[in-house]
Protein backbone atom coordinates (compact mmCIF):
# COMPACT_ATOMS: atom_id res chain seq x y z
CA UNK A 1 0.00 0.00 0.00
CA UNK A 2 1.32 3.40 -0.92
CA UNK A 3 2.49 5.81 1.77
CA UNK A 4 0.59 8.74 0.24
CA UNK A 5 -2.57 8.41 2.33
CA UNK A 6 -4.53 11.14 0.55
CA UNK A 7 -4.33 9.56 -2.90
CA UNK A 8 -4.48 6.00 -1.59
CA UNK A 9 -7.44 6.89 0.58
CA UNK A 10 -9.34 8.38 -2.34
CA UNK A 11 -8.77 5.37 -4.56
CA UNK A 12 -9.63 2.94 -1.80
CA UNK A 13 -12.81 4.72 -0.78
CA UNK A 14 -13.95 4.75 -4.39
CA UNK A 15 -13.37 1.00 -4.54
CA UNK A 16 -15.54 0.42 -1.47
CA UNK A 17 -18.38 2.53 -2.87
CA UNK A 18 -18.22 0.85 -6.26
CA UNK A 19 -18.22 -2.57 -4.64
CA UNK A 20 -21.20 -1.65 -2.46
CA UNK A 21 -23.21 -0.34 -5.40
CA UNK A 22 -22.46 -3.51 -7.35
CA UNK A 23 -23.80 -5.57 -4.44
CA UNK A 24 -27.04 -3.58 -4.46
CA UNK A 25 -27.47 -4.16 -8.19
CA UNK A 26 -26.96 -7.91 -7.74
CA UNK A 27 -29.35 -7.94 -4.78
CA UNK A 28 -32.12 -6.48 -6.95
CA UNK A 29 -31.34 -8.89 -9.78
CA UNK A 30 -31.96 -11.79 -7.41
CA UNK A 31 -35.05 -10.13 -5.93
CA UNK A 32 -36.64 -9.57 -9.34
CA UNK A 33 -35.64 -13.00 -10.65
CA UNK A 34 -37.04 -14.98 -7.70
CA UNK A 35 -36.74 -18.18 -9.72
CA UNK A 36 -35.39 -20.28 -6.88
CA UNK A 37 -35.09 -20.10 -3.10
CA UNK A 38 -31.46 -19.07 -3.28
CA UNK A 39 -32.43 -15.86 -5.08
CA UNK A 40 -34.05 -14.52 -1.93
CA UNK A 41 -31.10 -15.70 0.14
CA UNK A 42 -28.64 -13.85 -2.06
CA UNK A 43 -30.83 -10.76 -1.99
CA UNK A 44 -30.30 -10.55 1.76
CA UNK A 45 -26.59 -11.35 1.62
CA UNK A 46 -25.88 -8.78 -1.09
CA UNK A 47 -27.93 -6.05 0.60
CA UNK A 48 -26.13 -6.58 3.90
CA UNK A 49 -22.79 -6.60 2.11
CA UNK A 50 -23.63 -3.23 0.55
CA UNK A 51 -24.59 -1.69 3.90
CA UNK A 52 -21.41 -2.99 5.53
CA UNK A 53 -19.21 -1.67 2.75
CA UNK A 54 -20.80 1.78 2.82
CA UNK A 55 -20.12 2.04 6.56
CA UNK A 56 -16.50 1.10 5.92
CA UNK A 57 -16.32 3.62 3.08
CA UNK A 58 -17.33 6.33 5.54
CA UNK A 59 -14.61 5.17 7.93
CA UNK A 60 -12.05 5.04 5.14
CA UNK A 61 -12.91 8.63 4.26
CA UNK A 62 -11.60 9.52 7.74
CA UNK A 63 -8.64 7.15 7.72
CA UNK A 64 -8.47 3.99 5.64
CA UNK A 65 -6.62 2.16 8.43
CA UNK A 66 -9.83 2.30 10.48
CA UNK A 67 -11.44 -0.46 8.45
CA UNK A 68 -8.85 -3.02 9.56
CA UNK A 69 -9.07 -5.12 12.70
CA UNK A 70 -5.40 -4.44 13.39
CA UNK A 71 -4.29 -1.00 12.24
CA UNK A 72 -0.71 -2.32 12.02
CA UNK A 73 -1.80 -4.87 9.43
CA UNK A 74 -3.45 -2.98 6.60
CA UNK A 75 -2.67 -5.06 3.54
CA UNK A 76 -5.35 -6.21 1.14
CA UNK A 77 -5.34 -9.72 2.63
CA UNK A 78 -5.72 -8.64 6.26
CA UNK A 79 -8.97 -8.79 8.20
CA UNK A 80 -11.39 -5.89 8.16
CA UNK A 81 -13.75 -5.03 10.99
CA UNK A 82 -17.29 -6.26 11.58
CA UNK A 83 -20.31 -4.04 11.10
CA UNK A 84 -20.66 -3.59 14.86
CA UNK A 85 -17.06 -2.44 15.15
CA UNK A 86 -17.63 -0.11 12.20
CA UNK A 87 -20.54 1.54 14.04
CA UNK A 88 -18.38 1.91 17.14
CA UNK A 89 -15.48 3.48 15.26
CA UNK A 90 -17.76 5.83 13.38
CA UNK A 91 -19.17 7.06 16.68
CA UNK A 92 -15.68 7.51 18.10
CA UNK A 93 -14.84 9.65 15.08
CA UNK A 94 -17.86 11.93 15.30
CA UNK A 95 -20.23 10.15 12.89
CA UNK A 96 -23.36 9.70 14.98
CA UNK A 97 -26.06 7.35 13.72
CA UNK A 98 -29.64 7.86 14.86
CA UNK A 99 -31.39 5.34 17.08
CA UNK A 100 -33.45 4.26 14.10
CA UNK A 101 -30.36 3.76 11.95
CA UNK A 102 -28.77 1.64 14.68
CA UNK A 103 -31.96 -0.42 15.04
CA UNK A 104 -32.15 -0.94 11.28
CA UNK A 105 -28.54 -2.07 11.06
CA UNK A 106 -28.94 -4.44 13.99
CA UNK A 107 -32.02 -6.06 12.46
CA UNK A 108 -30.25 -6.38 9.11
CA UNK A 109 -27.32 -8.06 10.85
CA UNK A 110 -29.54 -10.52 12.72
CA UNK A 111 -31.40 -11.64 9.60
CA UNK A 112 -28.19 -11.96 7.61
CA UNK A 113 -26.60 -14.06 10.37
CA UNK A 114 -29.59 -16.40 10.50
CA UNK A 115 -29.29 -16.96 6.78
CA UNK A 116 -25.52 -17.36 6.74
CA UNK A 117 -25.16 -19.54 9.82
CA UNK A 118 -28.52 -21.28 10.19
CA UNK A 119 -31.43 -22.13 7.94
CA UNK A 120 -33.47 -19.62 5.95
CA UNK A 121 -37.22 -19.36 6.42
CA UNK A 122 -39.64 -16.68 5.31
CA UNK A 123 -41.49 -15.32 2.31
CA UNK A 124 -40.77 -12.97 -0.55
CA UNK A 125 -42.66 -10.29 1.36
CA UNK A 126 -40.29 -10.75 4.30
CA UNK A 127 -37.30 -10.29 2.00
CA UNK A 128 -38.85 -7.17 0.46
CA UNK A 129 -39.27 -5.78 3.96
CA UNK A 130 -35.61 -6.52 4.62
CA UNK A 131 -34.64 -4.59 1.50
CA UNK A 132 -36.95 -1.74 2.50
CA UNK A 133 -35.40 -1.53 5.95
CA UNK A 134 -31.95 -1.40 4.36
CA UNK A 135 -33.08 1.43 2.09
CA UNK A 136 -34.46 3.27 5.09
CA UNK A 137 -30.88 3.44 6.33
CA UNK A 138 -28.89 3.59 3.11
CA UNK A 139 -30.60 6.29 1.06
CA UNK A 140 -30.37 8.92 3.79
CA UNK A 141 -26.99 7.84 5.19
CA UNK A 142 -25.36 8.00 1.77
CA UNK A 143 -26.63 11.49 1.02
CA UNK A 144 -25.62 12.78 4.45
CA UNK A 145 -22.30 11.04 5.04
CA UNK A 146 -20.90 10.17 1.60
CA UNK A 147 -22.61 12.79 -0.60
CA UNK A 148 -24.02 10.04 -2.79
CA UNK A 149 -27.42 10.34 -4.44
CA UNK A 150 -28.28 6.64 -4.58
CA UNK A 151 -30.74 7.01 -7.45
CA UNK A 152 -28.22 8.86 -9.63
CA UNK A 153 -25.43 6.42 -8.74
CA UNK A 154 -27.53 3.36 -9.57
CA UNK A 155 -29.00 4.90 -12.73
CA UNK A 156 -25.46 5.20 -14.09
CA UNK A 157 -25.18 1.42 -13.76
CA UNK A 158 -28.73 0.67 -14.88
CA UNK A 159 -30.05 2.82 -17.72
CA UNK A 160 -33.73 1.90 -17.35
CA UNK A 161 -33.79 2.81 -13.65
CA UNK A 162 -35.27 -0.54 -12.63
CA UNK A 163 -32.76 -1.14 -9.82
CA UNK A 164 -33.53 2.01 -7.88
CA UNK A 165 -37.26 1.67 -8.58
CA UNK A 166 -37.31 -1.82 -7.05
CA UNK A 167 -35.38 -0.59 -4.01
CA UNK A 168 -37.62 2.45 -3.68
CA UNK A 169 -40.84 0.42 -3.83
CA UNK A 170 -39.46 -1.95 -1.20
CA UNK A 171 -38.79 1.09 0.97
CA UNK A 172 -42.36 2.33 0.53
CA UNK A 173 -43.70 -1.14 1.37
CA UNK A 174 -41.61 -1.12 4.55
CA UNK A 175 -42.98 2.29 5.58
CA UNK A 176 -46.54 1.16 4.84
CA UNK A 177 -46.10 -2.01 6.90
CA UNK A 178 -44.69 -0.03 9.81
CA UNK A 179 -47.77 2.17 9.74
CA UNK A 180 -50.12 -0.82 9.66
CA UNK A 181 -48.33 -2.48 12.57
CA UNK A 182 -48.44 0.65 14.71
CA UNK A 183 -44.70 1.13 14.81
CA UNK A 184 -44.85 4.33 12.86
CA UNK A 185 -44.31 6.60 15.85
CA UNK A 186 -40.82 5.15 16.06
CA UNK A 187 -39.99 6.34 12.56
CA UNK A 188 -38.08 9.47 11.63
CA UNK A 189 -40.17 12.58 10.89
CA UNK A 190 -43.47 10.77 11.50
CA UNK A 191 -44.54 11.51 15.04
CA UNK A 192 -48.09 12.09 13.85
CA UNK A 193 -48.15 9.05 11.56
CA UNK A 194 -48.28 8.79 7.79
CA UNK A 195 -50.86 9.50 5.11
CA UNK A 196 -50.65 7.57 1.84
CA UNK A 197 -51.67 8.78 -1.62
CA UNK A 198 -52.07 7.51 -5.17
CA UNK A 199 -49.73 9.15 -7.68
CA UNK A 200 -51.65 10.87 -10.46
CA UNK A 201 -48.76 10.28 -12.86
CA UNK A 202 -48.31 6.49 -12.59
CA UNK A 203 -51.48 5.47 -10.74
CA UNK A 204 -49.60 3.65 -7.98
CA UNK A 205 -50.33 4.18 -4.29
CA UNK A 206 -46.71 4.98 -3.57
CA UNK A 207 -46.65 8.39 -1.87
CA UNK A 208 -46.10 8.82 1.86
CA UNK A 209 -46.56 12.02 3.84
CA UNK A 210 -44.37 13.07 5.52
CA UNK A 211 -41.72 11.98 3.05
CA UNK A 212 -38.73 10.38 4.83
CA UNK A 213 -36.45 11.23 1.91
CA UNK A 214 -37.14 14.98 1.72
CA UNK A 215 -36.77 17.83 4.17
CA UNK A 216 -38.34 20.67 2.20
CA UNK A 217 -41.96 19.73 2.92
CA UNK A 218 -42.60 18.18 -0.50
CA UNK A 219 -43.26 14.50 -1.18
CA UNK A 220 -42.45 12.11 -4.00
CA UNK A 221 -43.78 8.94 -5.59
CA UNK A 222 -41.65 5.94 -4.65
CA UNK A 223 -42.61 4.33 -7.97
CA UNK A 224 -42.09 6.97 -10.66
CA UNK A 225 -40.28 9.65 -8.59
CA UNK A 226 -42.81 12.42 -9.40
CA UNK A 227 -42.71 15.29 -6.89
CA UNK A 228 -45.64 16.98 -5.17
CA UNK A 229 -46.10 20.07 -3.03
CA UNK A 230 -48.27 19.72 0.07
CA UNK A 231 -51.08 21.96 1.31
CA UNK A 232 -53.63 21.37 4.04
CA UNK A 233 -57.40 21.47 3.72
CA UNK A 234 -58.78 24.52 5.55
CA UNK A 235 -61.83 22.53 6.63
CA UNK A 236 -60.40 19.19 7.90
CA UNK A 237 -56.62 19.92 7.81
CA UNK A 238 -56.00 16.77 5.75
CA UNK A 239 -52.95 17.13 3.46
CA UNK A 240 -53.63 17.72 -0.23
CA UNK A 241 -51.06 17.22 -2.98
CA UNK A 242 -50.26 19.24 -6.09
CA UNK A 243 -48.03 17.80 -8.80
CA UNK A 244 -44.79 19.70 -9.31
CA UNK A 245 -43.95 20.07 -12.97
CA UNK A 246 -40.23 20.14 -13.64
CA UNK A 247 -39.42 22.49 -16.48
CA UNK A 248 -36.15 23.16 -18.22
CA UNK A 249 -35.22 26.11 -16.03
CA UNK A 250 -37.49 26.06 -13.03
CA UNK A 251 -39.96 24.03 -11.00
CA UNK A 252 -43.59 25.07 -11.13
CA UNK A 253 -46.30 23.71 -8.88
CA UNK A 254 -49.77 23.13 -10.32
CA UNK A 255 -52.30 24.42 -7.84
CA UNK A 256 -56.00 23.79 -7.45
CA UNK A 257 -58.33 26.35 -8.96
CA UNK A 258 -58.15 29.62 -7.09
CA UNK A 259 -61.59 29.14 -5.50
CA UNK A 260 -61.06 25.49 -4.53
CA UNK A 261 -57.40 24.74 -3.85
CA UNK A 262 -57.73 25.13 -0.07
CA UNK A 263 -60.14 22.19 0.33
CA UNK A 264 -59.54 18.46 -0.11
CA UNK A 265 -61.74 16.46 -2.50
CA UNK A 266 -63.85 15.02 0.32
CA UNK A 267 -64.60 18.42 1.81
CA UNK A 268 -65.35 19.88 -1.62
CA UNK A 269 -67.98 17.17 -2.09
CA UNK A 270 -69.46 17.88 1.36
CA UNK A 271 -69.61 21.59 0.62
CA UNK A 272 -71.25 20.95 -2.73
CA UNK A 273 -73.91 18.78 -1.05
CA UNK A 274 -74.64 21.54 1.47
CA UNK A 275 -75.13 24.06 -1.34
CA UNK A 276 -77.71 21.91 -3.10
Amino acid sequence: MESDQSSTNYDFVFGLKENALDSLVHAVEHLLADEKDTDLKYTVLHVFHAAELFLKARLAAINYDLIYTDSKKTGEDDHTITINKAKERLKNNGVILSRQDLDNLEELRKVRNRIEHHRITGSRKDIEQYVGRAMDFLDIFLRKELKINLKDALDQLDEDGSTYKALSLAWFSYIRRMAEEGGITQHRRSKEGYDFFICEECGEEAIAFPDPTLEDGTVHCFSCQSRYSVDFCLRCTHPTLSLIEVGTNRIQAKRFDEDNWCFCDSCKEDIADLDE
